[in-house]
């Protein structure tokens, strides 16, 4: 009489699948609702991807049968291609601390240069692991190429070295453009 394992390796593997879906789940309805997870000073889709990939990866070898050597290989292809698209659009991040430090804005920005730099910015209210994207308050500033000495970089465009804090729920920033302001309430 051949005996039959009790099925247990089929249950941690389901399990692990289910919990994986799960944790997708809540970074989509995070995505959804203008949401980042903030994790190690970046944000984004490659922490979650890089998440399923290992996640993946062990269940591969957990599984008795070897069939997810697809679903592996495509996310870690993916995933390649995802970093190569980084290095060519890569968001960088800074940071501005309210004065009683309640408050943390973020500002992700890059810059595109063909001639002249424009300088792209999204602004999130930090609040634990997860950064809240404020909304309709992203825009973008053009340095034409004989500015280029006076605005170097985006730090510089966006007069981040000394933003002005109305209270702790609105900043301002004296821009090359002008004077904007950040409101933190949503």
């Amino acid at each position: 009489m051949i005996r039959r394992g009790t099925g247990t390796k089929n249950k941690t593997v389901f399990f692990f699948l289910a919990a994986l879906a799960g944790i997708d789940v809540i970074f989509i309805l995070l995505s959804i609702n203008d949401y980042a997870v903030y994790f190690l000073h970046t944000s984004g889709w490659h922490m979650p991807i890089l998440f399923n990939v290992v996640s993946l990866v062990i269940l591969f070898f957990i599984s008795k049968k070897k069939i997810l050597w697809i679903p592996v290989s495509v996310l870690i292809l993916f995933l390649i291609l995802f970093r190569l698209g980084f290095l060519f659009y890569g968001w960088h991040y800074d940071y501005a601390v309210s004065p009683k430090g309640t408050e943390t804005l973020i500002i992700k920005h890059r810059v595109a240069t063909l001639g002249e730099s424009q300088y792209f910015y999204e602004f999130y209210r930090k609040s634990g692991i997860v950064m809240k994207k404020l909304a309709e308050q992203n825009f973008k500033i053009i340095v034409h190429y004989q500015d280029r000495d006076r605005y170097p970089n985006a730090r510089k465009t966006l007069g981040l070295d000394h933003p002005i804090w109305r209270d702790e729920k609105e900043v301002g920033f004296e821009t090359k453009d002008g004077r904007i302001d950040i409101s933190l309430d949503d």
